[in-house]
């Protein structure tokens, strides 16, 4: 894994093994264990192996943390270029990316590899609540809110893992949670 955030990852992964959510809220893993039973069989046992980009450290970190129970962190990237270098080298089986980052925003950096060629599903996160449906216009299998990110960024990866769009309960959409990616 090259890159300016290379470093961070490899300290985050031994050091966030902790989940900051309370112990009594399961929603989250809730979902992703009846998504599993109703896929098994579908897919393979393995963890979906997952891309983070940020341009916030702390962001990253938090993501890196709530995400790497359930999911394998293949890579962190700082920039939408590095995002697009890495996805490249590393293949992952989903993208998550803050909408808005340096060089390249996430929507972007997802034209770019749909452009080479790559077909990654995206988790796009943003505090701006508007413009879900023209970002799964645009290619994005989901997209979540930072404000609710500790409850719905698991379910939305997983989700886009399997194909389906996923839109965040407080972002206004026609296309919110409907199922298969076309």
């Amino acid at each position: 894994m090259a890159g300016r955030c290379a470093a961070y990852y490899w300290i985050l992964r031994t050091a966030m093994r902790s989940s900051l959510l309370p112990s009594n809220d399961t929603t989250w893993r809730g979902t992703l264990i009846l998504s599993r039973k109703l896929n098994r069989g579908k897919q393979s046992m393995r963890k979906p192996r997952v891309l983070i980009a940020d341009d916030h450290e702390q962001i990253r970190s938090f993501i890196v943390q709530l995400l790497s129970d359930d999911f394998k962190i293949v890579g962190v990237a700082c920039d939408g270029e590095e995002l697009v270098d890495s996805a490249i080298s590393l293949n992952p089986d989903v993208i998550v990316t803050d909408i808005n980052m340096p060089f390249l925003s996430g929507p972007e950096a997802l034209k770019e590899l749909s452009a080479r060629g790559y077909d990654i599903p995206f988790v796009l996160v943003s505090m701006n609540r508007f413009g879900a449906d023209e970002f799964i216009r645009q290619g994005a299998s989901a997209i979540v809110d930072k404000l609710d990110i500790a409850h719905e960024l698991a379910p939305a990866v997983h989700s886009a893992a399997i194909g389906h769009i996923h839109v965040s309960r407080t972002a206004p959409s026609k296309t919110a949670n409907s199922g298969p990616v076309r």
